[in-house]
């Protein structure tokens, strides 16, 4: 059905890992409606921008959000245009410039299209995140496109693979101690983005400050999908108007199928509605089958001149990767590099501690696997927003290690463009690097992007580059800064997974050389057991492991 309305998917992923259910898509980190639409153009007709949203403060993730939206739907026009007949670049400049003015100038080329894509809003499966105010941009982009916002949006948080259910409209996350209510585990006191209610309602009320009421959020049960199948959830969204919330429960593929199915009935009945999801409702709604996890071949670098060893970049602070790294190190088979966090954060001295903890890497990679870890105590600030900004700088900081030790020719030249969550919007031309910028590629005092020979408080590249057999890079945040500032990823195929549905492989297509053909590994900070990372390890060296989800 999805191919034969000509429906696009468009997916807003506030940090690399929304792609871990899906394969042979493409993810863009570049804020330019061509590459959307170049990725748009493949057999899954699915493009994921990585906006790492999450690591800005809200009135930069909402700005950022719209900004990329209505590239979207500028690249779906172009999309469409090139299916039937072409367009030229010009016409295609005049609808994306009409689309960024706003609503009086996108009602042309913009508003048709805004019908063959659907907009997902991808964040974390354990709730954190800008869910309100990312929400609120697309719905904004929706009616400066058409006149009019979506229907309802769809809470669809499930990440099957990683245990994170809905069930009688209460999330629920798989620990070591089996199915826990999600208000009640360590990603419910997230210093940014904590909350206490694991029904779904409930924590939607809590996240508009209560101007929403739980009792006006509907709800799709599980009985209304097994039961009633997609005619009963069709017919359930066929009645959802002005922008109401409809949580979704699901605990199976199955179930997520036969929503996706049920909302693109619904469409072809005139409805329009946002989602804000986990990884799993993605794949439904792409129409992709599952894959087996990458092994053996699949996982050998094609760059020529790599080594044998790879770099593990660990920047997750939840105590789930704290336990991984320490068992990944009780192996004794890696070098372990630390970062130094405080100081880092510290007003003097972080220059020296990124060259010498890059030197360190470089020398680390000739005799083995590197582990490259930020210290363990949790950085926060005195509000939200202080500790957005302290994970930042140290994100940056990382990914200027990484550039240094592995890439250290690369540069970003002022005037060229620039990636989301960077310093300039997506599109623009602004000089990546200036200081203090949300989002920025330059810790405090920098004056050049990560993996210059200007990087944060550097004093130059560490000698000749090291050459990785493969990056595996730990955490949402830390995963978007090292591919995007340390190996100026743009854009990059997701090969598959490593585990069903968990822990994506990307081969980067548009990169720094020294990433071209460098297996990529983005592993979030909250999935796996204790000894996964170590297993990620194994496979990577080609190693035998014992199989589990």
């Amino acid at each position: 059905m999805r191919a034969a309305d000509g429906v696009l998917l468009g997916v807003l992923d506030d940090d690399p890992t929304g792609s871990q259910a899906v394969h042979d898509v493409q993810v863009v980190t570049a804020g330019d409606a061509d590459v959307y639409a170049a990725a748009l153009a493949g057999p899954a007709a699915t493009c994921f921008v990585l906006t790492n949203t999450r690591s800005l403060a809200e009135p930069d993730a909402a700005a950022l959000t719209g900004r990329v939206a209505r590239g979207l739907i500028v690249a779906a026009d172009e999309a469409a245009a090139r299916r039937h007949g072409g367009a030229s670049r010009d016409s295609v400049a005049r609808r994306q410039g009409a689309a960024s003015r706003g609503p009086a100038a996108g009602q042309g080329g913009a508003a048709s299209q805004s019908r063959r894509i659907q907009l997902v809003s991808r964040s974390d499966s354990t709730l954190r995140g800008h869910l309100m105010a990312e929400v609120h941009a697309l719905h904004a982009v929706r009616r400066e496109a058409t006149g009019t916002g979506f229907d309802g949006v769809l809470l669809v948080p499930a990440f099957i693979e990683a245990g994170r259910l809905t069930a009688a409209d209460i999330h629920w996350a798989r620990t070591g101690s089996g199915l826990v209510p999600v208000g009640e585990t360590e990603f419910a006191r997230d210093a940014a983005f904590g909350y206490t209610a694991s029904d779904l309602k409930a924590f939607i009320s809590e996240k508009s400050d209560r101007t929403i009421s739980p009792g006006e959020v509907r709800s799709i049960s599980l009985a209304d999908i097994r039961r009633g199948g997609p005619e009963r959830v069709r017919d359930l969204l066929a009645v959802v108007t002005g922008g109401a919330w409809v949580v979704v429960n699901a605990t199976e593929y199955s179930d997520l199928e036969t929503v996706a199915y049920a909302v693109l009935q619904a469409e072809r009945g005139g409805k329009a509605f946002g989602f804000r999801t986990g990884p799993s409702f993605v794949r439904a709604l792409a129409g992709l089958e599952p894959r087996a996890p990458l092994r053996g071949a699949e996982l050998r670098p094609s760059r020529p001149g790599s080594g044998a060893n790879g770099l593990i970049v660990a920047g997750s602070h939840v105590a789930q990767t704290s336990r991984q790294l320490a068992v990944l190190r009780a192996e004794g088979r890696i070098t372990g590099v630390e970062l130094d966090v405080p100081a880092v954060l510290g007003s003097t001295g972080a220059r020296e501690v990124v060259a010498g903890v890059a030197r360190q890497v470089v020398d680390g990679l000739s005799r083995s696997d590197v582990l490259l870890y930020t210290s363990r105590a949790v950085a926060t600030g005195r509000s939200a927003e202080e500790s957005l900004a302290a994970g930042r700088t140290i994100s940056a900081a990382l990914a200027s290690v990484v550039g240094q030790a592995v890439a250290p020719g690369t540069t970003v030249a002022p005037g060229t463009t620039v990636a989301p969550g960077s310093t300039g919007a997506p599109g623009s031309t602004g000089a990546p690097g200036s200081t203090g910028a949300p989002g920025s590629t330059g810790a405090p005092g920098s004056t050049g992007a990560p993996g210059s020979t200007g990087a944060p408080g550097s004093t130059g590249a560490p000698g000749p580059g090291a050459h990785p057999a493969w990056i595996v890079a730990k955490g949402g945040i830390t995963s978007h800064d090292v591919a995007v500032h340390g190996l100026g990823i743009r854009r990059a195929e997701v090969a598959g997974q490593l585990f069903p549905g968990m822990i994506s492989v990307f081969r980067p297509l548009d990169a720094a050389p020294e990433a071209i053909g460098v297996p990529y590994v983005v592993f979030p900070g909250n999935v796996g057991d204790d000894a996964t990372l170590a297993q990620v390890v194994q496979i990577m060296h080609g190693e035998a492991i014992d199989e589990w989800c």
